[in-house]
């Protein structure tokens, strides 16, 4: 019996925003088509400028511990300046970096982040997709009933 081969396009690693993403397989299982958002690599062009104020804020609470999906052991250094990003803490939570993923809900869109996005958007001045942003700000925000029911059922699958 042979293997299936994954098509290469969709590899995390060769990843452009909007792209679709199927590198968390809980999304698969779910028959969720979630597109790509900050999979940036060393070496990789993308967009800079700046986004609105509440934007970091808003996305920080998304790479929360506790409203994170697809988690992975270990901890994964920034691949654009190779640093290890350290965890941020707010109102007696953590964000821990480079260690799991976000999904944000848009109007018709699942978005899916790794954690290290907040980290490039505060620190490389990467600009996500206007569609994203309109996301983070203006969609269910973490722990709402919505989001909450996504991350628990990624989680379980």
């Amino acid at each position: 019996m042979s293997r299936k081969k994954r098509d290469r396009r969709h590899r995390r690693d060769e990843l452009q925003d909007l792209d679709p993403y199927l590198g968390c397989p809980s999304d698969a299982q779910l028959g969720l088509d979630p597109l790509a958002i900050g999979w940036l690599r060393r070496g990789q062009s993308f967009d800079t400028g700046s986004v609105p104020e509440e934007f970091a804020p808003a996305l920080l609470v998304f790479c929360l511990d506790r409203h994170t999906v697809c988690a992975r052991p270990g901890s994964l250094p920034c691949p654009l300046c190779g640093e290890r990003v350290e965890p941020i803490e707010i109102d007696g939570e953590t964000a821990h970096f480079g260690v799991a993923e976000i999904r944000v809900l848009g109007r018709e869109e699942i978005f899916a982040a790794p954690t290290l996005v907040h980290h490039y958007v505060t620190v490389h001045d990467y600009r996500p997709p206007d569609i994203f942003v309109r996301a983070v700000l203006q969609g269910p925000a973490p722990g709402s009933p919505e989001h909450r029911a996504l991350v628990r059922t990624l989680n379980g699958a």
